[in-house]
């Protein structure tokens, strides 16, 4: 009978106190497989704030890992363009790269409102800002 060693990265979530059954889920969800061709992506606001999102030091190696990430760029509303972006940078040099020029970046709303949906086993799950993909 052959014996079944977790992934490293399983077993260091798990020496970390990440119960095996959120583990087991993320590892049957796309976020874990990492197959060509399929990637799911992240949505990333690095402004402080309510929908700041916490991972924003991980763009690096999402982006090494070929994961299309997708970084929110506020239009200011005091016309003050630039003072938003620049401090968005001072906090996140690396983002730098993929800062947009001025027009290049359309207003987009984001929304704060959580909701319930369910997943592929029909359990239900609040959807939020944090988590949403």
């Amino acid at each position: 009978m052959p014996t079944h060693t977790a992934p490293r990265w399983q077993q260091i979530l798990l020496s970390a106190g990440v119960t095996y059954t959120w583990i087991d889920e993320l590892s049957e969800s796309l976020i874990a497989d990492l197959s060509p061709g399929l990637r799911v992506g992240a949505f990333i606001c690095p402004v402080p704030g309510p929908m700041f999102t916490q991972w924003v030091n991980h763009v690096p190696c999402m982006i090494k890992a070929n994961l299309p990430v997708y970084i929110y760029w506020p239009l200011p509303k005091d016309g003050n363009g630039h003072a938003v972006w620049d401090g968005i940078i001072r906090n996140f040099p690396f983002l730098r790269p993929y800062c947009p020029q001025p027009g290049e970046v359309p207003e987009v709303s984001i929304s704060n409102e959580e909701y319930l949906s369910h997943d592929r086993h029909g359990r239900v799950y609040v959807v939020n800002p944090q988590n949403s993909f």
